[in-house]
């Protein structure tokens, strides 16, 4: 596996990590390259892995009544991304991780998650604030899709994502603003 010091950066901007630490938690990683629209994960399989992105941008999305792809998160790379659900139970997947340019992918099965827990207490620590995290940011977008316009969203995107729209389809990011392509079009006109 190629050293990868962007997941312990990531992991040391939350809690300090002695080199046996790092050893430890390295040698846990399972790395995968993914080829632009490989697929991580598909609905219906059952989520094996928490993924670090090292690097590329993956898209989770999910297949709605009438056959459209809904995104639901963009996974930039130094994020974490999974299906929680089926990750933390065992139950099938309902969800797709597609890679949206070649990508590189650090993976962390449950049982050796468990094993960093039990070796490595304050890593339970660092994944709580995650989640936390990850919880504020739902939360934010279920007020954004809610309240704010189509305006907004863009706007406020185009500082999350800076340089994504340069990376991918616009597809991917009309769908995650909630709106079309041809929308987008015009918004990405008036910017």
């Amino acid at each position: 596996m190629p050293e990868h010091p962007s997941i312990i950066h990531n992991i040391l901007q939350l809690v300090d990590l002695t080199e046996q630490e790092i050893e430890f938690i390295t040698s846990r990683l399972v790395f995968t390259r993914l080829r632009k629209k490989e697929f991580l994960l598909r609905e219906g399989e059952v989520c094996k892995y928490k993924n670090y992105i090292v690097k590329g941008c993956l898209v989770m999305y999910y297949i709605d009544e009438e056959g459209r792809e809904r995104v639901i998160h963009l996974a930039d790379r130094d994020h974490w991304a999974n299906d929680l659900y089926s990750y933390f139970t065992g139950k099938p997947a309902s969800f797709f991780f597609q890679a949206l340019e070649d990508a590189e992918v650090l993976q962390l099965s449950r049982p050796d998650l468990d094993a960093i827990f039990t070796n490595i207490p304050k890593m339970e620590r660092f994944f709580r604030i995650r989640y936390q995290n990850s919880l504020v940011i739902q939360q934010h977008r279920i007020i954004q899709n809610q309240f704010e316009t189509a305006e907004q969203k863009y706007q406020e995107f185009r500082q999350k994502y800076q340089d994504l729209e340069q990376r991918i389809p616009l597809k991917y990011i009309a769908s995650y603003l909630g709106i079309t392509q041809q929308f987008l079009s015009v918004l990405r006109a008036n910017f």
